[in-house]
């Protein structure tokens, strides 16, 4: 990557999550870029210590008494989906030809990563493993992640058939992080095989800055496109859903609040780039 500098791919682990595609996608990006990659599995820490409780109980979807959870039983099961995760992680990795490595941990599910380092890209999912064939839970973590201080990929949906557009939003005003934003949404769309859209505000697209941008920090195999940003949220959100968008890249400080009004009717994946 000729601007955002990547040294390892983290992908973000636990027991309820779709594990499956969050490596997928992480393994992919590790390749392309030629990195590491880390697998971080989470025991949740609160889970634990609701098994304390008295009164929690455990409901199966036969039919059946509710069961007291026991807090070693609950253990033994965050262990098995450690090794399955794992598991799943070496052979991403053996398939790709990349190192990997993997570490389990236990604290909250949304405690903020204190064992990254700077070099590192954060892969995340917010979807619920499918249970009982087809069926997913809500995710509680599908808004935005707080700055992280590294790239941050939040995984919000599951994959589509046929191509889609990775979007990247820029502020107003052209700061010293535009390149990474570009360079990082061009990588992802070349990862997913994706055409990408630039929004940006109408007065930096006249100067010209982000086409020079453009040429020096984005491969040239990526389909790109330059347009004006929508001047209202409802408008950005209908061109958005109109360009079929699969992915949103953005900078955080800049366009934070105009995202979480978007994020209540938003179902794609987030990138955050600090």
């Amino acid at each position: 990557m000729s601007e955002l500098a990547v040294d390892r791919v983290v992908v973000r682990l636990d027991a309820v999550s779709d594990n499956g595609a969050s490596i997928e996608t992480a393994a992919g990006l590790a390749a392309r870029w030629h990195v590491k990659l880390h697998g971080l599995f989470i025991e949740d820490e609160e889970l634990l210590r609701l098994a304390e409780l008295p009164f929690a109980r455990q409901i199966g979807l036969a039919a059946g008494p509710a069961k007291a959870i026991e807090r070693s039983g609950l253990e033994d099961e965050l262990r098995l989906a450690a090794r399955h995760a794992r598991r799943l992680l070496a052979d991403a990795a053996t398939q790709l030809r990349i190192e990997w490595s993997f570490r389990t941990v236990r604290r909250a599910i949304g405690a903020p990563f204190d064992d990254t380092g700077a070099g590192d890209f954060i892969v995340i999912q917010a979807d619920c493993r499918p249970f009982a064939h087809h069926v997913r839970l809500s995710s509680t973590r599908r808004g935005a992640p707080p700055d992280l201080g590294r790239p941050t990929l939040l995984l919000r949906q599951r994959a589509q058939v046929g191509k889609r557009r990775v979007i990247a939003l820029i502020g107003s005003g052209l700061t010293r992080r535009i390149p990474n934003v570009l360079s990082a949404a061009a990588e992802l769309a070349a990862c997913r095989a994706e055409t990408l859209t630039i929004l940006c505000n109408p007065g930096d697209l006249s100067t010209g800055g982000v086409e020079t941008w453009l040429k020096e920090t984005t491969p040239s195999s990526v389909p790109i496109r330059v347009e004006p940003s929508p001047a209202t949220v409802e408008a950005l959100r209908r061109r958005i859903v109109a360009l079929d968008c699969g992915a949103l890249v953005f900078e955080p400080a800049a366009l934070l609040d105009r995202i979480a009004l978007l994020d209540v009717v938003a179902p794609w994946d987030l990138l955050l780039v600090p």
